[in-house]
Order: C-alpha cells, then sequence, then structure tokens
C-alpha cells in the first residue's frame, strides 16, 4: 500500500472515530434529561416567583447589638444563670466577659494535607495550640471564663440544665428565691 492512500485511510478513520464519538455525546440520557428538566422548574420558578430582597434585616441589628454588647467593653460583666429543666434557678456566676464553649478554638481544627505522591489534598485534624488533638465532641456543653472579682479560671458544664446569660443582673419576680452564687462573685458585691 503505497504512502498517499495510508495517510488517506489514516484521515478517513480519524474522521469515522471523531463522528462516532461526536454522535454519541449529542445522544440524551434519563439522567441528564430529568438534570434538564429540574434546571428548566427551577428557571421557570425564579422567572414566576422571583427572590424578594429585604429592606431591612433584623438579624444584621441583633448581630451589631451583641457586637455593642460584648465586643466594644473589654472586661464587661456577664451574668450566667443556671437553670434545671423546669425553669427553677439553680445559681449564677458573674463573669468577666462571656462565656466560652469549649468548642470554639483559636486556631483551625482541621488542615489540608497532600500526601507525596498524591495529586488530592485531604482535610485532616490539626493539633491544637497545646500540641494536642481533640475533636471538642461532648465538650460544647462545657463553658469556661474568667471570675470577675477574683479573675480565677472557672468551668463547667451545661448537659440538661438551661444557661440564661445577662449583661446586667436579672430582676427577680416576687416570690422567687434568689439563686446561689457558685463562683467567687456575689451579686452583692457589684
Amino acid at each position: 500500500m503505497s504512502r498517499p492512500r495510508k495517510l488517506i485511510l489514516l484521515v478517513m478513520a480519524l474522521i469515522g472515530l471523531t463522528a462516532l464519538t461526536a454522535s454519541s455525546c449529542e445522544a440524551t440520557s434519563p439522567l441528564k434529561e430529568e438534570q434538564e428538566r429540574q434546571n428548566q422548574a427551577y428557571d421557570q420558578m425564579i422567572e414566576g416567583q422571583p427572590a424578594l430582597i429585604p429592606e431591612y434585616s433584623s438579624d444584621r441589628e441583633n448581630i451589631n447589638f451583641w457586637v455593642e454588647t460584648w465586643g466594644m467593653e473589654p472586661g464587661k460583666a456577664a451574668y450566667v444563670y443556671l437553670l434545671t429543666p423546669e425553669g427553677k434557678f439553680i445559681g449564677y456566676y458573674v463573669m468577666e466577659g462571656l462565656p466560652t464553649s469549649k468548642c470554639k478554638m483559636a486556631t483551625p481544627t482541621w488542615d489540608f494535607d497532600k500526601p507525596s505522591g498524591w495529586d488530592t489534598e485531604f482535610l485532616v485534624p490539626a493539633p491544637g495550640l497545646s500540641g494536642t488533638y481533640g475533636s471538642g465532641a461532648g465538650e460544647c456543653n462545657t463553658y469556661y471564663g474568667k471570675d470577675y472579682s477574683s479573675g480565677s479560671y472557672m468551668e463547667f458544664t451545661v448537659n440538661e440544665m438551661t444557661m440564661m446569660t445577662f449583661a446586667q443582673p436579672l430582676p427577680l419576680p416576687e416570690g422567687v428565691e434568689a439563686p446561689i452564687p457558685l463562683g467567687f462573685t456575689d451579686l452583692e458585691d457589684m
């Protein structure tokens, strides 16, 4: 077979392969048809019922209020009351600043790692500032902070209790027994 003839056959084979590949790409599968129907339905809903844009956000106002209350005045007293599931007072803490959940970390708890020889990065646990690993799981209901008058470290766990935190002492209704101080600071000291 002559060289030009081989070249022509090779070109024809490539054209045939390209045509075959292109026709298989254009074939629709049931999954593709379903995705197209979903997209069509979504587009129809957007056109018929566009999302409204609010003129005001109470969420943003509350976030800003939180920042104004707790994020502008270092050392502000937080009055933390613990209640039973039935709503009866157990006691209270007066803390310097808000109580912090043990789930909160100052550094990320996860990191990306790319093992040698791999093209993919994996999400892996990262050590905490203490050099140890922990998930925080089971500790999200444990809080810590600084006692307001003594400056000592304090930690407490809220399992089935309710914790309420205020920026000022809670006025008690008549007939409700005053909760007892659980830390070093008494409301009478404030």
